[in-house]
Order: structure tokens, then C-alpha cells, then sequence
């Protein structure tokens, strides 16, 4: 079996979502310390044609896990991320599909971080049809340094193969633990391909496929540009 282990982000990208599609184990880091200014509490959108940063405020002090970090209420970022996502994709043709997702930012009741990201990530998921296959590396107790800890898991998962995302080759490879596990470390080779994107304007004036093209946006863009289905499709292809 192979398995992927991931820090849950804030409407991750397209890619985030083809690495849960490939594995049969998707294990949150929910434990890891929270770095500022990462995508751990923002991500970008395609407004009125113009990339626009969408932020989760925190509170934080000392460098605690995502699941210690809690949201800020009090600044009412909720509805404030409800109406950006209405303004930027409220005209797009699948807009419908981006509103299911209003009650999971909206749940008060979610106050880290990491619960809030979790709870979204799973809710996109069962949309696309992937299989409900996560957990979070809290609830394994598995302790070790960084490159380690992900072969302990994939161990104690019965997991012969871990798929790693393509941005940290350099630190795996560097560290080595992998090559002196039987665990066999492969890369993610997705590559976001062009899509049809409302409101952006191509390189000669005219709204097209291509030119102009903004990739690694949240996935809500390609939802609100391509529907449910088309987007469980995007997601899967290399």
C-alpha cells in the first residue's frame, strides 16, 4: 500500500488533492509546528482577474503545533471569506458547487487551525470522490526527527511506498533515511494543467485557456471554473 503525509493547508491547490487520490493512506501532520506566513493559513484566488491572497488570522505565540493554533473570531473572518469567495466567483458557472463548502469555513464550533483545514480538506474530498482515507499523526504517537517519523508511520500503516510531494526531494534525499528503509520512496509528478479561468484576461486582450494562465491557485478556483466532476477528473491526470 502506499501513503502520502501531508501538514493540512487552507484550500490547498489542485496538486494537494491529487496526492490524496494517489495513495491508499492520507495522514494529516496536524502535530506540525505552525510557520507564519506559510500556506498553513492562506492560499490565493482568482479575483476580477487579479491574484488575490485569502488569510485564515491566528493567534499564536512561541512555535506551537496546528493543532494547538487558534483562529481568530473575533475578526469575523469567516463571513469576511464568504463574501471574497461570492464577490470573485459568484458569476462563474459553478459557483453552486463553491457555496457547499460555505458551512465548513463557517463552523464555529472548529477553532484550531488544523481542525478547520482538516474538516474542509475531508469535505472537498468526499466531492471529488476520493475514499475516506485519513488520519491524523496525533492519534499515532509516533515520535522521531522528520524524515523518520514519515517511515514509522508508513510502517506502523503496513505501507510499502511513501509518495512524497516533489518540493521535498532535497531534504529527503538529504537525510537518507529512506534509503536505508524498506520503505521505497517515490515523487509526485502532477502538473497543473491549463484551464479555462473566468475573468482572466489572455495575453492579447481576450479571455482564453491559456495565455496568461495563473496555476497552483486554491482548488476553489478550478471548481468554480469546472464543476465537481470535471475537477475530480483535473485532479487525477498527470
Amino acid at each position: 500500500m502506499k501513503c502520502a503525509i501531508m501538514q493540512p493547508t487552507y484550500l490547498p491547490w489542485a496538486g494537494f488533492f491529487n496526492l490524496i487520490a494517489e495513495v491508499d493512506h492520507f495522514v494529516f501532520l496536524d502535530d506540525a509546528q505552525f510557520s507564519k506566513s506559510s500556506w498553513h493559513n492562506r492560499n490565493r484566488l482568482l479575483i476580477q482577474g487579479e491574484t488575490k491572497w485569502i488569510t485564515v488570522p491566528v493567534a499564536h505565540s512561541g512555535l506551537p503545533g496546528l493543532d494547538a493554533i487558534a483562529v481568530r473570531d473575533a475578526q469575523n473572518w469567516r463571513r469576511k471569506h464568504i463574501n471574497m469567495l461570492r464577490a470573485g466567483y459568484g458569476r462563474h458557472g459553478y459557483f453552486a458547487d463553491i457555496e457547499t463548502l460555505f458551512d465548513a469555513i463557517d463552523d464555529t464550533a472548529l477553532t484550531t487551525l488544523a481542525d478547520i483545514n482538516i474538516n474542509i480538506i475531508a469535505k472537498i474530498s468526499r466531492h471529488l470522490g476520493l475514499a475516506d482515507k485519513f488520519l491524523r499523526a496525533s492519534t499515532l504517537a509516533i515520535e522521531a526527527p522528520r524524515t523518520q517519523r514519515l517511515i514509522k508511520i508508513c510502517e506502523a500503516l503496513d505501507c510499502g511506498e511513501y509518495l512524497s510531494p516533489a518540493g521535498a526531494r532535497d531534504y529527503l534525499l538529504e537525510d537518507g533515511d529512506f534509503a536505508a528503509s524498506p520503505i521505497e520512496l517515490a515523487f509526485q509528478q502532477y502538473r497543473p494543467r491549463p484551464y479555462f479561468q473566468k475573468g482572466r484576461k489572455g495575453q492579447e486582450g481576450q479571455e482564453g485557456a491559456e495565455p496568461g494562465f495563473v496555476s497552483h491557485l486554491s482548488i476553489v478556483d478550478v471548481i468554480a471554473n469546472m464543476g465537481w466532476e470535471n475537477t475530480a477528473a483535473y485532479i487525477k491526470s498527470l
